[in-house]
């Protein structure tokens, strides 16, 4: 799966979500972010507590920009 940073247009289909990329700009889901920084769901929903990953909230549903997590931990968190 390319990286969801290129997604344009979501889908939810029963808690799933199916994504059309096209834009760097674009938004993408919960599961997509996790695939990509290959950690699992629960991971993402404890960064999102935690305030370590910068997310967007549209009524019940969250959603991410890919350049801006990575920008985002890239300029927070030290490796080492």
């Amino acid at each position: 799966m390319p990286p969801c940073g290129m997604v344009n247009d979501i889908t939810l289909n029963g808690g799933g979500c199916e994504a059309v990329r096209t834009s760097a700009d674009s938004l993408c889901c919960k599961h997509e972010v996790a695939e990509y920084l290959k950690v699992t769901d629960r991971t993402i929903d404890n960064w999102m507590k935690e305030g370590l990953i910068p997310y967007f909230k549209i009524g019940r549903n969250v959603r991410f920009r890919i350049p801006d997590v990575l920008d985002h931990l890239r300029r927070n968190h030290l490796v080492g």
